[in-house]
């Protein structure tokens, strides 16, 4: 659009043939503005802007540019051209590139502002059942695979691999007698265990009910005999109890059970049991369940224990489940892209790659492996900066920062420049070569610097432009008084 309205200008000017003096400021003014534009163009192709980072007592001479790039490259080589992706959706943007002597075309097929995976019916996939979980202070949500579990404070769900029976798990008791842990896997009765001459023995497993507990028989080689009911998550009825023998008073238990439950899927859909009575919602209604139960279950359906340490929903249930890209609302997704390279024998490999990604995607075409990264591309300075010292300065008695600065030193050997010392500070930035380097911001630990590099060349002929239009318009509003004596020798 700039160089159309710089050629219609031309042709506009092109177009006084016969010229007077008295329009000698309009000539002006179009002229002005085809500099301006040319100025803009070439700030546009041959301007570069973006940041350099530098440590303490480190140099360095390449600055990023803020243009996002796709970039292909072999080893050091690298080819890109950049990119301006604001819509999420399909693309159109490509380019051929020429990396280790061959010319590849890299395209942009798709574009997440936010990326995120979403798992739904498709084929080729695997069984999946997506669960929330939810126990005190805590929810959770995850598609589970074969194989896979999702837990929280005392509860799990698992997605069995295979048809398997009902859980089994019962937990575990722990006996604590003066500082010593010994546990005891809680199983069919009776399970036992000795710790300090005490032989602890349970005698009932309680899991139909509320609270799962145990019933715990405590005795001695001396004959001292003492029984105890365990709740889950209860230490206090694990402590010993008034009339107890003495013998038992330095002995703690605690039962510490995990409620699990175990999803099956298959061709016919997905069932479940669980080591615990539940309170089981579906269509239906609502009715109570044993353990070790089996239930059918599907999208909708609601699992809550009924001692309502937990629950979960069933969100759905998929029977060849596959990953899906998708446009997240979720604030920490970063955007990503997907790129396709054709090679010029026809070969074609497809990366998706985030912009935090430093190291991209890898893909593999004939016998060689690239990189496809999507950031800002390293540019490479005719000079060196090296960092001195990095000084934040604060205001008097607080954190809060006034001013930062950095101290370096230029070295330009191409100019005879060996370690010139620069200060750079707010509003008073480098400049050398056509390059300025402003204080931009600094690394968490105070010992680096971030600069913004901007370089113009089309600055010289913006303000030559900016000069002819003021002129043109002093000519026009003064045409009158310029040319007013040769108008009255006319007349």
């Amino acid at each position: 659009l700039l160089v159309c309205l710089a050629l219609n200008l031309v042709l506009a000017l092109g177009r006084w043939r016969s010229f007077r003096p008295r329009q000698t400021g309009f000539v002006v003014i179009h002229v002005a503005v085809v500099v301006i534009l040319a100025g803009a163009g070439v700030t546009r192709w041959f301007g570069r802007e973006g940041t350099m980072g530098i440590r303490e007592g480190a140099t360095s001479a390449v600055m990023y540019s803020r243009e996002k790039h796709i970039q292909l490259a072999l080893g050091d080589e690298i080819a890109s051209f950049p990119v301006v992706l604001h819509r999420s959706g399909e693309q159109g943007a490509r380019a051929d590139l020429t990396v280790g002597g061959r010319v590849f075309t890299v395209a942009v097929d798709e574009f997440w502002s936010a990326f995120g995976e979403i798992w739904v019916e498709g084929a080729g996939g695997r069984p999946a059942v997506s669960v929330t979980l939810e126990t005190a202070g805590a929810r959770s949500r995850e598609t589970l695979l074969p194989g896979q579990e999702l837990s929280a404070t005392g509860a799990v769900i698992r997605h069995a691999v295979d048809a398997i029976p009902a859980p089994t798990g019962q937990g575990t008791l722990m006996i604590r007698s003066s500082g010593v842990k010994a546990p005891l896997a809680v199983g069919p009765p009776p399970a036992r265990t000795e710790l300090h001459g005490v032989t602890v023995t349970i005698l009932e497993v309680e899991t139909g009910g509320g609270v799962p507990a145990v019933v715990v028989n405590l005795e001695t080689a001396a004959g001292d005999v003492a029984q105890r009911r365990v709740a889950a998550g209860k230490p206090a009825s694990g402590a010993p109890a008034a009339g107890e023998p003495a013998a038992f008073a330095h002995m703690d238990l605690i039962y510490d059970f995990v409620r699990e439950v175990v999803v099956e899927t298959g061709p016919d859909g997905a069932s479940a049991a669980a080591n615990c009575a539940l309170r089981f919602t579906d269509r239906d209604g609502t009715r109570q369940l044993a353990p070790g139960a089996r239930f059918h279950i599907a999208t909708g359906d609601r699992i809550e224990a009924l001692d309502e340490s937990f629950t979960a929903t069933i969100e759905d249930v998929l029977v060849s489940a596959v990953k899906k890209a998708v446009v997240t609302e979720d604030p920490d997704a970063e955007p990503a892209v997907q790129v396709s390279v054709t090679a010029d024998d026809g070969a074609t490999e497809t990366v998706r790659i985030g912009y935090t990604s430093a190291y991209g995607g890898r893909i593999v075409l004939g016998d060689r492996t690239y990189r496809v990264v999507w950031g800002p591309v390293p540019v490479t300075l005719p000079f060196m900066l090296e960092l001195e010292d990095f000084r934040l300065l604060t205001y008097p008695g607080s954190n809060n920062p006034v001013g930062y600065e950095s101290h370096v030193r230029l070295h330009d050997p191409g100019r005879g420049i060996a370690g010139r010392p620069v200060r750079i500070h707010m509003n008073h930035p480098l400049t050398h070569r056509g390059y300025k380097f402003f204080q931009s911001s600094y690394d968490d630990d105070l010992r680096g610097t971030i600069l913004t590099v901007n370089h113009d060349p089309g600055k010289i002929p913006t303000y030559v432009g900016y000069g002819l239009i003021t002129l043109g318009f002093v000519l026009v509003l003064g045409r009158d008084l310029i040319w007013r004596r040769r108008r009255e020798a006319t007349s």
